[in-house]
């Protein structure tokens, strides 16, 4: 996912982002994806379960990046968003950072007896907050596992699960669309973020997007 952002500049296709992270998860030892990619630019970043991947990405889009690999029969489901030109505009930076605050407070939430209503809540109420609530469109978890979405009944949450943390705006006559989810593992203390790797923070992506010594060049 790293390699793939850092990769990506205007005029590159959102399938040539894909590849590139699909070549890594291979690459380190996982069976292929987990799920076929969502990568949308500019105005695709605003579709939720986006799979065409045909776009030329433009200067000025967002990306939203769904995608994880499988390994030994195991699902990660990673999403990110970053700024085709590596830089964030204020208005995507504002965007970008209501989200990742809801995301971050739903985190916090995270523990043995919380419930998906309830994590969702906190997310939700994040972005309310900061006036963005007409542009919530789906819920904040699910379950992960050898399935994407894996089966279960929605019980109050225990050690060993793993779900899915999964704000998202989409401001679709602004083609702006910002999404942040991690892997997230239940513990007895609250949670552990299993794809914690994956930079989030906007001075983390502009730095990651800013390097040029990566396997492919920008």
């Amino acid at each position: 996912m790293r390699e793939a952002i850092r990769a990506t500049k205007p005029g590159i296709y959102e399938y040539q982002i894909a590849a590139l992270a699909e070549f890594f998860f291979k690459w380190d030892g996982a069976m292929g994806p987990a799920y076929f990619p969502v990568v949308g630019s500019g105005p695709n970043s605003c579709i939720l379960h986006y799979h065409i991947n045909a776009r030329r990405t433009e200067a000025g889009d967002m990306v939203v990046m769904d995608f994880g690999p499988d390994y030994q029969y195991y699902h990660a489901d990673i999403t990110r968003s970053f700024p085709v030109t590596g830089v964030f505009t204020p208005e995507q930076a504002k965007v970008y950072q209501t989200v990742l605050e809801s995301q971050k407070a739903a985190l916090r939430a995270v523990r043995p007896g919380a419930s998906f209503r309830s994590i969702g809540e906190v997310a939700r109420d994040i972005i309310v907050s900061k006036g963005y609530g007409q542009y919530w469109r789906h819920s904040v978890s699910h379950y992960i596992g050898m399935s994407t979405h894996d089966v279960g009944s929605i019980e109050l949450l225990e050690p060993g699960v793993v779900i899915t943390i999964e704000p998202g705006i989409y401001i679709a006559e602004k083609k702006l669309g910002v999404r942040i989810e991690d892997t997230v593992l239940v513990t007895k203390e609250g949670c552990e973020v299993l794809s914690n790797d994956v930079p989030k923070e906007i001075q983390e992506i502009e730095r990651l997007m800013a390097d040029k010594t990566g396997v492919f060049p920008r």
